[in-house]
């Protein structure tokens, strides 16, 4: 998944959506399947890990879900 990010910007990602997109039909109709944000924790700053629960609810409670995006 590509991800752009402020160059100025302390944190890389650690979010990706659990969505997807494709082709089906041998490539004749294609689907997109939005779905819940999915959190890294490993990738989650130390000093936040502690709030890795709360994020990933807030993330999934305020954040339009989505989908990859890559195929399409």
């Amino acid at each position: 998944m590509f991800v752009n990010y402020d160059d100025d910007c302390d944190y890389l990602p650690f979010w990706m959506t659990g969505g997807s997109c494709g082709f089906r039909n041998n490539y004749k109709s294609s689907y997109i399947n939005k779905g819940e944000w999915l959190i890294n924790y490993d990738k989650i700053p130390d000093e936040y890990k502690k709030y890795a629960n709360e994020i990933n609810r807030l993330f999934n409670v305020y954040v339009e879900y989505g989908y990859c995006g890559g195929c399409l």
